[in-house]
């Protein structure tokens, strides 16, 4: 759900920095605070543990390549 919802986000402000004209679309201001707000939601509800395990694998590939 996040992975949807943050690449729809990003195709919507990648387009809106093109061209301005996307915003006056109905709807399309409010759609990108609705995707927003999922992407942070679920950002939200993974548990702690799984951040720390990614920042632990994270420091040990930056010590295999800084050998």
């Amino acid at each position: 759900m996040a992975f949807f919802s943050g690449s729809m986000l990003a195709v919507l402000v990648i387009l809106t920095v093109v061209d301005e004209d996307v915003l006056t679309v109905e709807h399309v201001l409010a759609l990108m605070t609705i995707l927003g707000l999922v992407a942070a939601v679920c950002r939200v509800l993974i548990p702690n543990e799984v951040w720390d395990s990614l920042h632990v694998d994270e420091l040990k590939y930056h010590n295999v390549t800084a050998v």
